[in-house]
């Protein structure tokens, strides 16, 4: 058998009980069983009934009925099982004659001899991506009980936290400890996390008493100690009914943590305008996505375009860079930046490769569904964002984004029914967020609304600002103050009237919308305004 001709079936087993007797796989039924299941059947040769539906089925016992395009629960244990693997060999197994590792983009295993070499080359490329991504280590519960059910829901809950944040591609998650780490925790929460590489540590307790739950979670700075982040949860509940609120537990937790709002990148940015960086670096380079994303200026598009461009030839392999760029090439024709080659042929370059490197990577669905838009294809693009969501749920900001697109798409009801709940896990959220709310208000021709998100947008430097304002203060007959917004709108487009269709149905796929809100601007006066202005005048530039 190809697959596992160095070894015989007695020695790959032997390997497979050493891995399952390891601290890490005993505190965790579900790993024993995904990596049990896959060995078993690559190594009698039925390596081909490995899929995603086999799995949850066989492993995590799901119905027949699982469909893997609408649940990621294969993928995610998938994740937690590579990790699982690297910390065994870092540690017990660093010695250990083979090594069974799962590639990334499937689930047959491989078998290696185990030779110091590439043991180096795995403890290298763990500690590597530590360097490039912000290290989480989600620390076990304290329980203030002796239940059996509330240790088993706190057990799960613990899993569950290391689960779904692992779902954040920019977040390193270690969420597994051996007997003696354990120790270190309870003697010492700091210089425990210190001595595994974390940069920041999530502390949970749990009380349970006259059924009333309580949960506390701290997120802590490793260095200092700082509290950057208290979340609480309490509720009146009977102890059989716990696992029905467990993922409202965890949603509320980690959608505060992950994403560029979310505690941790806050936390990042703080720093990194401390030092003297020159955004060469992954993290500093995603730093400034986020950034362009929060706070929408030229300079930031430009900057955070520049480091993007750089990073992927230095590290061609980040899935989630080349999503970015791709993305921000998009960007620059939605916002009228658009200069040099076919951005629409560089962003599908750039996605494509971000999904050959990692398929599952939620950054580049969020991008194709964009990609989707600008072609014009409805469907394809509502399938993408679909997908999109269910990688990462409590990703506000890329859940947020695709729901705006599918606003933009036609998808108005099912759009703004996502968006809405998605805000509801980070009341903090980009200025364009405001502007989807605001073009479907426009839509339903609710227009004080309309104004209400527009004027939340905060972002004087995009032509969507002023246009938002200028057509909902039309439509609600205040022309003088509409008037004001179109000449504000002018300084930042000056040949608006010759090109503000081909502006418009670059994002936006609905007809009727697009000629409601032409007719609102050129009602406003933007031809008048427009024959008095000087032909030759540039656009204002930003820097």
């Amino acid at each position: 058998m190809e697959i596992i001709k160095s070894f015989s079936i007695e020695e790959i087993n032997s390997q497979l009980h050493r891995i399952l007797d390891s601290t890490v796989f005993q505190n965790s039924p579900t790993l024993t069983r995904f990596l049990s299941f896959i060995v078993t059947e690559t190594i009698h040769g039925k390596q081909h009934h490995i899929k995603e539906y086999s799995i949850a089925i066989n492993v995590l016992n799901r119905q027949p009925d699982f469909n893997p395009h609408d649940d990621a629960v294969v993928r995610i244990h998938a994740g937690r099982l590579r990790r699982a693997l690297n910390e065994y060999y870092l540690t017990k197994g660093i010695h250990d004659p083979i090594i069974i590792q799962i590639p990334k983009g499937g689930y047959i295993p491989q078998f290696e001899v185990g030779q110091t070499e590439k043991v180096v080359e795995v403890r290298l490329k763990v500690l590597a991506e530590h360097r490039a991504k912000p290290v989480v280590a989600v620390y076990p519960i304290h329980v203030f009980s002796q239940r059996k059910e509330i240790l088993e829901f706190s057990s799960i809950l613990e899993e569950q936290f290391s689960a779904e944040l692992s779902r954040f591609k920019e977040i390193t998650v270690i969420g597994y400890y051996s007997e003696e780490m354990k120790t270190k925790i309870e003697q010492n929460v700091l210089e425990a996390g210190k001595s595994i590489g974390a940069d920041y540590i999530i502390v949970c307790s749990l009380q349970y008493r006259n059924q009333l739950l309580r949960i506390m979670a701290n997120l802590l700075i490793t260095a200092t100690g700082e509290v950057i982040m208290i979340k609480s949860f309490e509720k009146q509940i009977l102890a059989s009914d716990l696992y029905k609120i467990q993922d409202e537990i965890v949603q509320a937790v980690i959608s505060a943590v992950g994403g560029y709002y979310g505690i941790i990148f806050q936390e990042i940015e703080k720093h990194l305008a401390l030092e003297d960086s020159d955004s060469t670096g992954i993290r500093e380079c995603i730093n400034n996505y986020y950034r362009y994303q929060r706070i929408y200026s030229i300079g930031n598009y430009n900057k955070a375009l520049s480091s993007l461009q750089n990073i992927v030839k230095v590290h061609s392999d980040h899935a989630v860079a080349w999503a970015m760029l791709g993305e921000l090439y998009l960007d620059g024709i939605a916002l009228g930046k658009t200069k040099g080659d076919d951005p629409m042929s560089q962003a599908f370059r750039c996605v494509m490769e971000s999904l050959r490197i990692d398929p599952h990577c939620q950054q580049a669905w969020h991008t194709l569904t964009l990609v989707h838009l600008f072609k014009k294809d409805k469907t394809a693009c509502r399938e993408a964002a679909l997908q999109c969501i269910q990688l990462n749920p409590n990703c506000s900001e890329i859940v947020s984004g695709v729901a705006i697109m599918l606003i933009c798409a036609g998808y108005y009801e099912e759009g703004f029914q996502i968006l809405e709940k998605a805000v509801k896990l980070n009341l903090h959220h980009s200025w364009w967020i405001n502007g989807g709310f605001s073009i479907y208000y426009l839509h339903k021709k609710e227009y004080d609304k309309a104004l209400t998100w527009a004027e939340k947008m905060n972002a004087e430097e995009t032509f969507w600002n002023p246009l938002l304002k200028c057509v909902a203060l039309f439509y609600l007959n205040k022309k003088q103050a509409a008037r004001k917004q179109l000449t504000k709108l002018l300084l930042l487009q000056p040949s608006l009237s010759e090109n503000i269709r081909t502006l418009l149905s670059n994002f936006l796929l609905n007809d009727e919308l697009i000629e409601h809100i032409i007719s609102g601007l050129e009602k406003t006066g933007l031809n008048e305004i427009n024959e008095h202005s000087p032909k030759d005048k540039p656009p204002v530039v930003f820097s």
